[in-house]
């Protein structure tokens, strides 16, 4: 058992030793971001409360220009929701329409 420890070890400080600090010009990254027109992001979600509860969900946020898309919906696609949000408007829409 102690072999395979010590090699589990030495692969995880081996890995650590590819790593460098980022030393970007944040300045010039937070231009370069701002200049973008629309992006996405898809994923999953998961939520605890201090009381234990939780849940987990996926994710689509789409954005393009000043106009929102946000998708949750929980596992099998129940309990979906979606929020539009425009500069001139805001909808929300559950299962109930």
């Amino acid at each position: 058992m102690r072999p395979i420890v010590l090699v589990f070890m030495a692969l995880l400080l081996g890995g650590c030793t590819g790593l460098r600090p980022v030393t970007e010009d944040w300045d010039a990254r937070r231009n370069i971001l701002l200049q973008l027109d629309g992006w996405s992001l898809a994923g999953q979600v998961a939520v605890r409360t201090v009381d234990g509860e939780g849940g987990q969900a996926s994710l689509n946020w789409q954005q393009a220009s000043e106009r929102s898309e946000l998708q949750l919906a929980g596992p099998l696609g129940s309990g979906r929701v979606e929020l539009s949000v425009a500069p001139d408007s805001v909808h929300f829409r559950d299962a109930s329409g």
